[in-house]
């Protein structure tokens, strides 16, 4: 039998929608990848009159303590500006050689950034799979 896309991949809030203001490096939402070979993680950048960094973090336990993922950084020039905002940019994880768990962290260095992130789990060990929330729709 054939799975449709929402069947053989997840997709997990990272960054909740919002205005941040300039604050500390902060961990967004931890992910459970458990089960996936593969990640996308989606920054969608838009308007900003600041400048924010991301990067990925990982702990092997639910609430343990997460650790930066070399190599992880965006971008690897610094920080997005307003010279790169309303934009939306993707990054790949190989999940097999990281830890269960993940977060995104964003650093909000000046001003206002309007942002969120998701991440797109994927190459499902058993599929279907259950999605966190109900599709929409599926046409």
């Amino acid at each position: 039998m054939r799975m449709t896309a929402h069947q053989n991949l997840k997709v997990a809030a990272a960054i909740t929608p919002a205005s941040y203001s300039a604050a500390a490096d902060t961990l967004g939402l931890e992910i459970d990848t458990k089960g996936y070979a593969e990640a996308l993680v989606i920054f969608h950048l838009g308007i900003a009159t600041g400048n924010v960094a991301f990067d990925v973090h990982e702990s092997a336990t639910s609430g343990g303590t997460f650790t930066v993922v070399a190599g992880t950084a965006a971008p690897a020039s610094g920080n997005y500006d307003s010279t790169e905002d309303v934009t939306v940019y993707v990054a790949r994880i190989d999940l097999r050689a990281r830890s269960r768990y993940i977060k995104i962290s964003y650093d909000v260095d000046t001003d206002v950034v309007l942002m969120s992130a998701c991440v797109v789990l994927l190459a499902a060990q058993e599929a279907p799979v259950t999605q966190v929330n109900t599709s929409v729709f599926a046409v």
